[in-house]
């Protein structure tokens, strides 16, 4: 029986293209530039996003406002949790809600994304849960950034009028300490 020639025998395989002329990878190269053109314009709306959050955020640091606002983003309504109870026949219903706020976090103001959820029945509060605590901004998914971004200027507007308000109190009682002292004197 003869040995068996083990050794490669080079001209009786095709010969080894480069892998990209190959037809399988060609057809990937366009959906790769398609996906990587995608992620670049995605990561730069994150950016943008991040980036008036930041800016926000040095306006209101840069105010020493030393009190802070919030706004209502979204609420949902879910289905409620029956619990054995027909759907008809459950008086409940629970839903979510998602604020901005400025306030307190540690040691100084920051914006701040909060996320409750409550079941009310009969008119009333059930039970309520916070879903997100008080998170700062940069605490929170790209997604929650992006579905809060289009309220900041709500949240300016809120800090405005809550600075109006307590300049209007604070100028009422300077106009009745004036008043008490000017009679004193």
């Amino acid at each position: 029986m003869p040995t068996p020639d083990w050794s490669l025998r080079t001209e009786s395989w095709a010969p080894v293209e480069a892998p990209a002329t190959r037809p399988a990878l060609k057809t990937i190269e366009k959906p790769k530039k398609k996906l990587s053109d995608a992620v670049a314009r995605f990561n730069a709306a994150n950016d943008a996003v991040n980036a008036s959050f930041r800016t926000a955020e040095a306006y209101l640091d840069g105010l020493s406002l030393g009190f802070g606002a919030f706004v209502k983003v979204s609420e949902d309504n879910f289905a409620p949790e029956h619990y054995g109870w027909a759907e008809g026949e459950y008086p409940g219903d629970t839903f979510e809600e998602t604020f901005l706020a400025y306030e307190p976090v540690g040691d100084r103001l920051r914006i701040t994304i909060l996320t409750e959820r409550s079941t009310i029945i009969h008119g009333e509060i059930s039970a309520s849960s916070t879903v997100r605590p008080h998170v700062p901004w940069d605490h929170v998914g790209e997604s929650e950034k992006r579905g809060t971004v289009a309220k900041l200027p709500d949240l300016f507007d809120a800090l405005a009028r809550e600075v109006e308000f307590r300049a209007e109190v604070a100028e009422e009682q300077s106009a009745a300490a004036d008043a008490l002292f000017s009679r004193i004197s």
